[in-house]
């Protein structure tokens, strides 16, 4: 990767290496997207069997998408200044999609589909990373933000994911309080008489709180996910020493506070 860039343009002369590398990543993606569209042809319609219906018209459905990644990374080669390569550049790699001796041998096609889709992954890994490790000058363009890193990933991942604004990673705490393995915390932790003996918080309140949530009546899980870290911490580092006696409110605290 070049050091010396006086140009925020990843086209400008001066940052030729880094685009000429990013085409040179992108014309692999291109090919292994026209050898998956060729091996996904053969192998939508050589199986028999009882079993090979649904493969063969889960291929068929998969050979417009992958036409299409391959058109969109030809797209980008040319918006660099790159030249899509002719069939005489090509060299074939996918020994893992070839036509399997018996054409019954539905697993065999299962399992060369599963290889072709993990080294497709494994290499729009590569060309990420290569566009997330230069300089932030160069992945800004007209004020977006991880503009060629977005340009690389076109097509790969939906727009939505593209161009949602950064955020942090959301944990589904709603969904695990009304039963998906967080539910026993209620009667363990939170509504358990140790707990409601404390004098912290009205019971008929907390009780409350549990009915809509676990009911899907209200989404009281930000709520719920601060008491019960309240309690295991209460638990952690007050009951384990002696607790003065002004850590209790003189009176419980009610759903009007």
């Amino acid at each position: 990767m070049s050091g010396n860039r006086g140009s925020k343009d990843i086209l400008a002369e001066e940052n030729r290496e880094d685009r000429d590398k990013l085409v040179e990543m992108l014309e692999k993606a291109y090919w292994m997207e026209i050898e998956t569209v060729m091996s996904y042809v053969a192998n939508s319609v050589n199986p028999d069997g009882v079993r090979a219906s649904e493969i063969k018209e889960s291929l068929q459905q998969d050979i417009t998408e992958e036409l299409g990644h391959a058109q969109q990374f030809a797209g980008r080669i040319k918006e660099l200044y790159g030249t899509v390569p002719g069939s005489m550049e090509f060299k074939a790699e996918q020994s893992y999609l070839q036509p399997p001796e018996k054409q019954t041998d539905i697993p065999a096609v299962i399992k060369g589909v599963i290889e072709a889709e993990a080294g497709a992954i494994a290499h729009y890994n590569e060309v990420i990373e290569f566009a997330a490790r230069l300089p932030a000058a160069l992945k800004i363009k007209n004020g977006r933000r991880k503009h060629i890193l977005k340009e690389a990933a076109s097509g790969l991942l939906p727009d939505g994911i593209l161009q949602r604004r950064k955020q942090g990673f959301a944990v589904p705490v709603a969904s695990w309080f009304r039963g998906g393995g967080l539910r026993e915390l209620f009667s363990d932790v939170l509504l358990s008489p140790r707990a409601q003996q404390r004098g912290y918080f009205e019971p008929r309140f907390m009780e409350r709180l549990v009915r809509e949530h676990v009911t899907d009546r209200r989404d009281h899980s930000a709520r719920l996910w601060a008491l019960v870290v309240f309690e295991l911490w209460h638990r952690q580092y007050i009951d384990s020493t002696p607790s003065p006696a002004a850590l209790r409110p003189a009176t419980p605290v009610s759903a009007a506070s």
